[in-house]
Formats: C-alpha cells, sequence, structure tokens
C-alpha cells in the first residue's frame, strides 16, 4: 500500500519482480482502495501486508478494516506515531525501512523479496540494499554522481559544450527526483538553463550542506 507519488517506482519494480508462483503480491493507492472493490478484497484476503504508514488514510484503513491480529503488517519508514502504531501490530524493521529511504526499482524488488523470504519461502534469495549518497552534484550526461565540486567541475569543463565565460546556475532538488518517472524533469530544467547560455550545478541532499 503506497502513497501516489511512489507508484511509478514501485510499478517498474513490481513488474519486473520474480517470485515463485505459489506467491500473489500487487500494489495499490488509497485511491486504489477507495475505488476498486478487488483492491479492497485482495488485500483483505493477504497474509502479509506492507505499507507506507506516512499516509494517515492508509493507516486508517488497515485498523479500522482488518483484522491485524491475522496478518502481518510492515512499515516502508516512520510515521507521526510509530509506538502507537506498534502496539496496534505493526512491524517496524530497520532492513526494510534502509531499501524503501534507498528508493529505487531494485531496493523495492528486494525489499519485497525479503518479505517473501521471511514470511513465506526460505529458498528466495534477495540482495543487499543499494545506497544512495546523502549528497551529491548530478548531471543526465555523467556517468556517474560527484560527490564534490572540483571533481564536477573537472568533469563539466571537459563538456562539448561547456561555456568558460558563461554564469554558472546553481540547483538545489531532492534526492527522490532521481527516481524512474520523475528524473525526466531534472534533466529537462538543466537542459534548458544550460541551453539559456548557463553552466549548470545541480546538487540534491541538505539544503546547508549543498549549500
Amino acid at each position: 500500500m503506497v502513497i501516489y507519488g511512489d507508484t511509478c517506482v514501485v510499478n517498474k519494480a513490481f513488474n519486473e519482480l520474480e517470485l515463485p508462483d505459489k506467491i500473489k503480491a500487487d500494489f495499490f493507492t488509497f485511491a486504489d482502495i477507495e475505488k476498486d472493490k478487488k483492491a479492497r478484497d485482495f488485500i483483505a484476503s493477504s497474509e502479509v501486508i506492507i505499507v507506507d504508514v506516512m499516509m494517515q488514510d492508509l493507516n486508517d484503513y488497515v485498523i479500522t478494516n482488518l483484522d491485524i491480529d491475522q496478518k502481518r503488517i510492515y512499515a516502508v519508514r516512520g510515521s507521526r506515531d510509530d509506538k502507537g502504531l506498534q502496539a496496534q501490530g505493526f512491524i517496524f524493521d530497520p532492513l526494510i525501512s534502509s531499501y524503501f529511504k534507498n528508493l529505487s526499482v531494485n531496493n523495492i524488488k528486494n525489499l519485497i523479496r525479503w518479505v517473501v523470504q521471511k514470511e513465506f519461502d526460505p529458498a528466495v534469495t534477495f540482495g543487499k540494499v543499494e545506497k544512495k549518497p546523502n549528497i551529491g552534484i548530478y548531471h543526465y550526461g555523467a556517468e556517474t554522481i560527484s560527490s564534490n565540486y572540483e571533481e564536477y567541475s573537472k568533469w563539466y569543463k571537459k563538456r562539448k559544450n561547456y561555456r568558460p565565460d558563461a554564469a554558472r546556475l546553481g540547483i538545489m532538488f531532492f534526492s527522490s527526483s532521481l527516481m524512474t518517472g520523475q528524473v525526466d524533469a531534472v534533466n529537462y530544467t538543466i537542459k534548458k538553463f544550460e541551453q539559456a547560455g548557463f553552466n549548470v550545478t545541480a546538487c540534491f541532499g541538505r539544503d546547508a550542506d549543498i549549500l
């Protein structure tokens, strides 16, 4: 059960996900649950539910409509009231939180496979968390994310369309903007500023660290 903003990554992960035939998995937003009885029936019949507890509507639905004592409810990250949800039966596991904190297609696949191994089939394997840096400089043309300005500047000055006399424009954004389905907006922004005559340094992380 996920919030709408994460559905692109989660959908791609499910499309690539390989599980034993006996395991049935699906994902839903709160809008799906409200509109589609099949979604509600699937959730009601599920033995294990993974839910983004950051959205209160999802928490309320689980607590109000499901027999939590008969299910395993995993939270993917923190909420406004973790202790209260734990008392209700929600499970907060640090590995699941780490997978979701570093949101990506592979991490979502491995999160689900970890839950399947733990709850249903010990033969199912899963990979380690692929961690993202806390701070970095991104460019769509670079093979890797730069960890400091000197490294990025050295690479940037070798680009064909680098303009040594142009003004340098800094952009700050959240690392979540680099996810599948969202990074195109970052790429577009960088390209448009470069076409307008700027050299661009696009950074993600905490504002104070970036500056």
